[in-house]
């Protein structure tokens, strides 16, 4: 049963409440899905491994007092071991409840995380001469984090709409592109996803559902509009803001540039400038060297990418082996021209 090979594997890790440890070590074997949502079994299993720990401060507390009682109750030590157990014992009792306590934090964003309760943190007493509280912040914030930043870029209303489920698919074209889309997904070891070609054949839907396919794996997501977001970082470029601006993208865990290289409308108007050429450069080289999860969708080809700027396109093209999909320039494959 799975239970007995989880107790079996990780009772250890779970005794010693090392359980978002236990639980990474879980995910990685296959034991357990990737977002946190986990089985009622399983959870219970958690919860017995808390209750443990909780009941074996209780039985730690007595020992304390043992040794406290076996000095001479006006020795000095004797004293101070008493007044920092009862401090401790006071700062852990208020520390238990504070982490049995529910939180709402999935009211808002949908995650539930078993490990905080959807509080976002979780209180841990520690010594350093003195005992203090810590709230320590859980693993789940960075996810909720990551649906904060969709909500402000507006993509949050297209993650729920636009899915693969959703995803037209009427001709073989289009049934490659979304296969090819839930393989990256599923492929723990996929680097980079480039879909590039015709306009409105659905680049930007099939690179939206992979984003909201991820974030329900616990990874945090980034969105990058780069029509808009160019122009504000170049902007910038000798400013403060220019270097905390760009790093957040270089450093996102998943990072989806969104119609890369668009840069105008008109055919003399949309090759990018040099400025366009080294912001892209910094940030996928960046990702590139970190190797970090990249998507990009574009309007642009492989070998049109090239011609612009070898260094950037070679690295995406590298990166993206196996997950590079090219749609040749056709109106009949516009889904908006087609819908009219």
């Amino acid at each position: 049963m799975l239970e007995e090979e989880i107790q079996e594997r990780y009772g250890e890790l779970l005794a010693q409440g090392k359980l978002m440890e236990a639980m990474e070590q879980m995910r990685e074997a296959g034991l357990i899905g990737e977002g946190n949502m986990l089985p009622d079994n399983i959870r219970e299993i958690f919860r017995n491994a808390q209750n443990a720990i909780w009941n074996r401060r209780s039985s730690d507390e007595e020992q304390t007092e043992k040794a406290a009682d076996e000095l001479d109750p006006d020795h000095p030590l004797a004293r101070t071991i008493r007044q920092q157990e009862a401090l401790r014992v006071h700062m852990q009792n208020k520390a238990d409840l504070y982490n049995r306590s529910q939180g709402y934090l999935n009211e808002t964003d949908g995650i539930d995380c078993p490990l905080c309760r959807n509080r976002g943190y979780t209180e841990e007493i520690r010594f350093s001469g003195y005992y203090c509280s810590v709230l320590v912040q859980c693993k789940c914030m960075k996810q909720r984090r990551s649906w904060q930043r969709i909500r402000k870029s507006g993509l949050e209303e297209n993650i729920r709409r636009q899915t693969f489920d959703s995803f037209k698919v009427e001709s073989s074209w289009q049934e490659r592109i979304r296969q090819r889309a839930e393989q990256y997904v599923q492929d723990r070891s996929a680097g980079w996803f480039y879909i590039g070609g015709a306009v409105g054949c659905g680049k930007t839907h099939i690179c939206t559902a992979i984003c909201g396919e991820l974030l329900k794996r616990n990874m945090s997501v980034r969105y990058m509009c780069w029509p808009s977001e160019s122009v504000r970082l170049k902007r910038q470029v000798n400013e403060e803001e220019y270097e905390s601006g760009i790093r957040e993208y270089k450093e996102c865990d998943v990072l989806y540039i969104d119609d890369f290289f668009k840069v105008g409308r008109a055919r003399d108007a949309v090759k990018p400038s040099d400025a366009d050429l080294k912001l892209a450069y910094q940030i996928v080289n960046a990702r590139y060297l970190a190797r970090k999860r990249t998507i990009v969708s574009s309007e642009w080809l492989v070998d049109e990418l090239m011609a612009f700027d070898e260094a950037t396109a070679s690295r995406i093209y590298e990166m993206s082996k196996g997950y590079t999909l090219q749609v040749a320039r056709d109106k009949g494959k516009n889904y908006r021209y087609l819908d009219r």
